[in-house]
């Protein structure tokens, strides 16, 4: 009966467990995706180190983040329907009124395809369209991502198989990345080979070994929980932003194909890991907790609106006279907007849904 007991508790925890580093990495992942998309936009300044890096990220935190939140829950005996529902309204929420949004914005445009449209978007609420290119089926700017996610966690639940097996669990990993580097070798063989077959590099080869090798990432974390003072803090921040200052300026390459493909590639791509591996040991107490904490709840927000609050913005001639004003005032309403969704409307769907969909112990407590 005590087993019983602890095993309801496992399924019970809320699926996302905090790690405050991972919010501070994944709030200054999010941040520079949006630097990267609005200086684009409006200085016409392609910093592409921070875009294509930091997706890299969003990557490799959210397979490890899985394995620390759901893998003590499918050995309690959670069920994969219901892992696939908390999933959905996890992202759903805040996806689906910006799926709408952007199915009036590109309707208003010259051309536009009634028919197309109404299947992309049958195709992004339903979070299918990772499994037809999402480069191109996606509606929001930055979306495909979501949907390449969204195979991943499809394929999740077959990966808790092999993570009780330390060998078989590293070499699916170590499978995963060579798929990626092999694909994404394949694919960007020239400059200029990304704009050009964005269709066909945005798959989820591309990523895999970022998902899989940050599921293994929080199998070896998950283990060493127990050391996590042992580190000493000054030593875990100096590599934590050696790690971050290496990524920006080895990514700095003459193009973007260049900087991943070959040996940089392949050195960023452990460069990615490693980052994660150490935002896990960061220490944040205090103001700093908080703010970590703040910019990990306002990134989901912060990369999908910043698209959307640019549109509105860039209309009007008094603002595009200061694009630097511009720029702030874009990154300040993205985050604001993104901390008053995820309090007020993302935060409670998901206690809704975690309520519905993870068994509660007897006794109703």
């Amino acid at each position: 009966m005590q087993n019983l007991e602890k095993s309801r508790d496992a399924i019970h925890v809320p699926p996302e467990a905090r790690v405050v580093g991972f919010d501070l990495l994944r709030g200054l992942a999010a941040l520079s995706v949006a630097v990267f998309h609005l200086t684009a936009w409006i200085f016409s300044v392609y910093y592409y180190n921070l875009g294509q890096s930091s997706v890299h990220v969003f990557f490799v935190l959210s397979g490890a983040s899985m394995v620390l939140g759901y893998w003590e829950r499918f050995q309690a005996g959670l069920r994969i329907h219901r892992f696939l529902l908390l999933r959905f309204f996890r992202l759903a929420p805040l996806y689906w009124p910006i799926v709408a949004a952007s199915l009036v914005y590109h309707a208003l445009q010259p051309g536009a395809s009634v028919l197309d449209l109404c299947s992309r978007a049958i195709l992004n609420l339903t979070f299918t369209f990772g499994f037809a290119n999402p480069g191109v089926s996606s509606l929001a700017t930055g979306a495909w991502s979501l949907g390449i996610e969204c195979i991943f966690y499809a394929l999740f639940p077959a990966f808790v198989c092999f993570l009780s097996h330390e060998k078989g669990s590293l070499w699916l990993a170590l499978g995963c990345l060579t798929v990626q580097v092999l694909f994404v070798n394949n694919q960007l063989q020239h400059p200029g080979d990304l704009i050009a077959n964005w269709g066909a590099y945005c798959q989820f080869a591309a990523y895999v070994g970022y998902f899989f090798g940050g599921c293994y990432l929080g199998r070896l974390l998950r283990q060493d929980r127990a050391r996590i003072h042992a580190w000493p803090p000054g030593l875990v921040w100096m590599t934590f932003l050696t790690l971050i200052a290496f990524q920006v300026i080895v990514f700095a390459s003459r193009t973007e194909e260049e900087a991943l493909v070959g040996l940089r590639g392949l050195v960023l791509t452990m460069n990615n890991l490693l980052l994660v591996f150490f935002a896990y040991y960061l220490r944040l107490p205090g103001r700093l907790g908080r703010l970590s904490i703040g910019l990990g709840a306002a990134s989901y927000g912060l990369y999908l609106l910043h698209p959307q609050i640019f549109k509105l913005f860039h209309h009007w001639p008094e603002v595009r006279a200061y694009p630097v004003l511009e720029l702030l005032v874009i990154l300040g309403c993205s985050g604001f907007l993104s901390l008053l969704l995820e309090a007020f409307w993302e935060r409670p769907v998901r206690r809704f849904a975690q309520e519905r969909f993870l068994p509660r112990k007897k006794g109703g407590v």
